[in-house]
């Protein structure tokens, strides 16, 4: 009883929810670009590994003419899209990380034809990642946050 007396006749108290609230809103911003951070990597991530594992091969028949086949661009144009969308996500990590998602869920149908328990669970954790990307994206946007100038403050908080 005394504990809730003093509670809510402390002056202090707004004061205290206000940083609180700061702390709050800090903690989430943070929470959000880190959410982005991950949704990008995994863009890059695909693109990269996607780039290594389908050129490589085509790029041993250069002497048989390849390169100038439609079928050689169109390899090389899957790759370079999502490495583009990572780069659009520095900019726009919402409608990056949606066609993202359009791209992997064709993937994973792709997948499940093919009955490829491999890349189903690729395509399982890149989409996890680019829809956590894109939750990210979309608290940040909606709250209209300020950028972090100082993360220490977060952690010392914590402690």
């Amino acid at each position: 009883m005394n504990l809730l007396l003093v509670f809510v006749f402390h002056p202090n108290i707004p004061q205290i929810m206000e940083k609180k609230n700061s702390y709050i809103k800090q903690r989430l911003i943070k929470n959000s670009q880190d959410k982005i951070t991950q949704g990008r990597v995994a863009l890059f991530g695909i693109g990269i590994v996607y780039l290594l594992i389908t050129t490589i091969p085509l790029l041993r028949l250069v002497g048989s003419g390849v390169i100038a086949t439609p079928v050689f661009l169109l390899t090389l144009l899957s790759p370079l899209l999502y490495i583009g969308l990572g780069f659009l996500s520095l900019k726009n990590p919402k409608i990056a990380f949606l066609i993202g998602l359009a791209l992997v869920g064709i993937a994973f149908l792709r997948s499940l034809l093919n009955i490829s328990l491999l890349g189903i669970i690729i395509n399982i954790v890149i989409g996890v990642a680019l829809y956590n990307g894109f939750q990210g994206a979309k608290t940040l946007e909606e709250n209209i946050m300020l950028p972090i100038q100082n993360d220490d403050i977060l952690d010392s908080e914590l402690m």
